[in-house]
């Protein structure tokens, strides 16, 4: 698939970029090469492959999710500069 110069105009356009004339030229020998590639990628048949979902077959380690006695919260809390009850005040994140 050839891609013209004015195509990549089009783009460099919609993009936001200012190319001259030369690296037009560069672009679209290298957008046309690259759909010329996804070209060739459609046609390979991977119907009867089968799907990979983790390709390093790793497993996450869950834990499960607890209240844990935490010895130290009333010391943190009380350094806390500001506080309400059992809780720290922290600023808005959003």
């Amino acid at each position: 698939m050839k891609i013209s110069k004015k195509e990549v105009s089009h783009i460099a356009g919609l993009s936001r970029l200012k190319l001259n004339e030369k690296e037009k030229e560069s672009f679209a020998g290298e957008l046309s090469s690259i759909l010329d590639y996804i070209e060739k990628l459609k046609k390979i048949d991977i119907d009867d492959e089968e799907l990979i979902y983790q390709a390093t077959k790793t497993k996450n380690r869950d834990r499960s999710d607890e209240v844990q006695n935490f010895e130290e919260k009333d010391k943190i809390i009380k350094q806390a500069p500001k506080k309400s009850g059992d809780f720290i005040e922290i600023n808005k994140v959003f």
